[in-house]
């Protein structure tokens, strides 16, 4: 239906009252669904969360510490195998700075901050901030996808300003922090 759909979610771990099979419910759904990513947070009382009044935060922080991890174990593998189906596969890039040696951008399907990146070698190209280039992917390398060297490709208008894309890199999910 949508081929091209990417999808991100989040998921709080050791909700009061969170079982052994809720959680491993939370695990089998996290396997089943091929989500991009997911931002993962041990549940922990927040002012005006309802959850404070009606329920006990009845599972240990290292129970909710260990899930957390679990879960992110499973996610960092499900992201490093869809980075791997990207290779061989073209991206429209919209390159929003220059860091260093590399200018900077995200595909469509990336949001700032979380998701990959594209790094194109500035010793080798030169990309217009705010500029499109389409690239391709012929490699992948490292934990969660890392690194998805790429190229870029055809002759359009959104490839005169990239000769050469090398890189995209995901960004680790810091799993502590509150949702």
């Amino acid at each position: 239906v949508l081929p091209d759909a990417t999808l991100a979610g989040d998921i709080i771990v050791g909700f009061p009252g969170e079982t052994d099979a809720d959680f491993e419910a939370t695990c089998d759904l996290v396997r089943t669904l091929p989500f991009k990513n997911n931002f993962i947070f041990k549940y922990s009382p927040r002012p005006g969360t309802v959850a404070i009044d009606r329920f006990p935060d009845d599972v240990p922080d290292e129970v909710k510490r260990e899930r957390a991890e679990t879960v992110m174990g499973i996610q960092q593998r499900i992201s490093a195998e869809i980075n791997e189906q990207k290779v061989g596969k073209s991206y429209k890039t919209l390159f929003d700075r220059k860091e260093g040696e590399y200018f900077i951008g995200r595909t469509e399907a990336d949001s700032p901050e979380v998701d990959n990146e594209v790094l194109v070698e500035a010793a080798n190209s030169y990309v217009r901030i705010g500029d499109f280039a389409n690239v391709l992917v012929h490699l992948r390398v490292g934990r969660c996808g890392g690194e998805l060297h790429a190229r870029p490709r055809g002759r359009g208008p959104a490839d005169r300003s990239a000769r050469r894309a090398v890189a995209v890199s995901s960004r680790s999910i810091d799993s502590e922090q509150p949702s």
